[in-house]
């Protein structure tokens, strides 16, 4: 599928920052409760 300039204006705009904050956790997301693996 193609789009034309026209077309990919819209999202653009809309998203111009970008889709994904990795930043903030995703929603609800817990921290870990721990880590089962240790190196001696």
């Amino acid at each position: 599928m193609c789009f034309t300039g026209a077309e990919w204006e819209r999202p653009n705009a809309m998203f111009a920052d970008g889709v994904c904050g990795w930043s903030a956790p995703g929603q609800g997301q817990q921290g870990l409760a721990g880590v089962w693996q240790q190196f001696s």
